[in-house]
């Protein structure tokens, strides 16, 4: 039996690959959900003029199923970066489950939300040996608004990092990021803790800094868009951009495509390592505008 969507939502193929994904397209927003990850892939506001993607995609991701997708927002947990066992994933594995649909709402306003849930399994205890359930709704409208619950269902409570990690189409020759003066970072390419003095920040080479303690609010200004204002409630956040070598590296990412892409990326990484009690709920909000 086929499922019934609300008005302004359908699910389909994404392009001519097996990747399942929902499309949502109302009169505030134009935006493309992954069931792998409930990654967002696209989000495109109405009211920009021109109608310009807020997020970035690479046009070299294969869209294999469990595969990380390069672009969009996905969800990087129960940890962030690389596990000190080399045999588990990187970004753990949230981003590269497939979630269920649990809910689609179509709002008074004519907005979408729409509610994703990822549980425990065999093959999540085998990394990770908790119980839990990670809940994302995602408010499609003229801003792009996402709300995070992990519920810890086990027996004790345990530790986990997470963040959002964010691509945003710019032109990086241009882009300026505001929200970081005067804060400290973690340079991970000399591995030193730096004060960031200036107003704001410039990617004019490779960058991958950790900001541990941030206010919550960025702009992100760049040439021929409209600045990229970003609220979240989480603590940290990372800037990242592999710049020229690196890219090169990088399989999934096009020759020359650093240049059109920044990721601001936030969440609870470095020293903001999340302990949750037995049948606690943690919540965070990311909403871009």
């Amino acid at each position: 039996m086929q499922k019934t969507y609300p008005i302004g939502i359908r699910q389909e193929k994404y392009l001519t690959t097996n990747l399942d994904v929902i499309v949502v397209d109302n009169q505030h927003c134009y935006a493309v959900i992954a069931l792998q990850g409930a990654q967002v892939l696209s989000f495109i506001p109405k009211k920009t003029m021109p109608p310009t993607d807020r997020l970035w995609l690479s046009r070299g991701n294969q869209y294999t199923i469990n595969k990380a997708i390069r672009g969009g927002i996905p969800l990087c947990f129960p940890w962030f970066g690389p596990h000190s066992n080399p045999n588990y994933p990187s970004h753990g594995f949230a981003r590269n489950k497939i979630w269920q649909c649990e809910d689609i709402r179509l709002e008074h306003d004519q907005s979408h939300v729409l509610k994703f849930k990822l549980g425990h399994d065999e093959e999540t205890h085998a990394v990770w040996p908790y119980k839990f359930v990670l809940e994302l709704t995602i408010h499609c409208a003229d801003t792009l608004q996402l709300d995070f619950k992990l519920t810890n269902l086990d027996t004790t409570r345990f530790d986990f990092t997470f963040a959002w990690h964010s691509y945003f189409n710019v032109d990086l020759s241009s882009t300026e990021i505001y929200g970081l003066q005067g804060l400290s970072y973690i340079d991970q390419l000399t591995n030193t803790t730096n004060l960031q003095s200036e107003h704001f920040l410039m990617i004019e080479r490779e960058v991958d800094r950790i900001y541990p303690q941030t206010h919550g609010e960025y702009v992100i200004q760049s040439k021929a868009i409209e600045p990229i204002k970003i609220t979240t409630n989480t603590e940290s956040v990372v800037v990242w951009n592999p710049w020229i070598d690196k890219s090169k590296k990088l399989s999934d990412v096009i020759d020359e495509d650093w240049k059109n892409f920044v990721c601001v990326e936030n969440g609870q990484v470095a020293t903001a390592v999340q302990t949750l009690d037995v049948n606690q709920t943690a919540s965070y909000q990311l909403n871009i505008a």
